[in-house]
């Protein structure tokens, strides 16, 4: 964790709110536990908001653009707090191509999903899926989590995973440096399908977690995937953590039947999700 913190505190990193409420309390714990690991944070104006009139939102869309421009050009990092539901209509609302900095790199997973997904659309920035800020001071005592991180922020790929995953097709050595990865929540990309925001994943290998879904319904997501020609592209489909999503056996049972579509390789059990497993990959 060390090593991580000694590279974060060579970056200018901003904190947003993309979605959903945060609470006051484990934000203020959470900049704390930077603070006393040499990092200064900035915190974007409405993170959190007190005042807003929205319910299940950190702001209102107004606000929370203007933080996300501010933090774009200002930044390293973009560190985000929470996810939840708003990534996707934050992305939508964002003019893309007024953004003059090319090289931002933006933190996070869950609905933070959407926001990757516009920022490969539009060819922004630099997408890393890994510990936002809420979680950052429990997720960081997995050192797999922090090693990962690091190396994405450097610039490459850790595949230590790849001793992990149990493969349905394929093997490891099908995957190597030069391979592109994608990670996003499940239903959240689904969500996606035919929208403006949603990206080419030619050749890709798309690494695919969620939470709370049952089985039927991931069967469901895949099958938007399936029937909007996403999974007949890829080179490779990577499934990790379901958390509270179905027992292992009908995971099994929907894992094994998309597999045989994929023209590469199919895996499962890649350690990222909404659990203590949050590997970061660069993409």
């Amino acid at each position: 964790m060390k090593e991580l913190f000694d590279y974060l505190k060579t970056k200018k990193i901003s904190v947003i709110s993309p979605a959903g409420k945060v609470n006051s309390t484990l934000l203020a714990k959470s900049v704390e536990f930077f603070k006393s690991n040499g990092v200064d944070l900035q915190i974007m104006p409405h993170v959190y908001d007190e005042k807003t009139s929205e319910i299940y939102l950190a702001s209102s869309l107004h606000n929370r653009l203007t933080d996300f421009y501010a933090a774009w050009e200002q930044s390293d990092i973009i560190l985000c707090s929470r996810g939840g539901y708003g990534c996707a209509e934050l992305a939508a609302a964002i003019n893309w191509q007024s953004l003059q900095k090319s090289d931002t790199i933006v933190i996070g997973y869950s609905d933070v999903t959407a926001l990757h997904m516009a920022m490969k659309k539009n060819h922004k920035g630099i997408c890393i899926n890994g510990m936002m800020l809420l979680k950052f001071p429990e997720l960081s005592k997995n050192s797999a989590n922090c090693r990962s991180l690091l190396m994405a922020l450097r610039g490459e790929n850790s595949f230590e995973f790849a001793d992990e995953l149990e493969f349905i097709k394929g093997n490891k050595t099908q995957i190597d440096k030069n391979s592109e990865f994608v990670v996003a929540n499940l239903a959240v990309l689904a969500s996606l399908c035919g929208t403006p925001l949603m990206p080419d994943l030619q050749g890709k290998f798309l690494v695919l977690e969620d939470i709370n879904e049952p089985a039927y319904k991931l069967d469901r997501y895949l099958s938007q995937l399936l029937q909007s020609g996403v999974l007949s592209k890829l080179q490779g489909l990577i499934f990790g953590e379901f958390i509270d999503c179905a027992d292992s056996a009908q995971l099994d049972f929907v894992f094994n039947k998309f597999a045989p579509i994929i023209d590469g390789i199919a895996a499962k059990k890649f350690p990222f999700g909404h659990g203590e497993k949050v590997f970061s990959l660069r993409f």
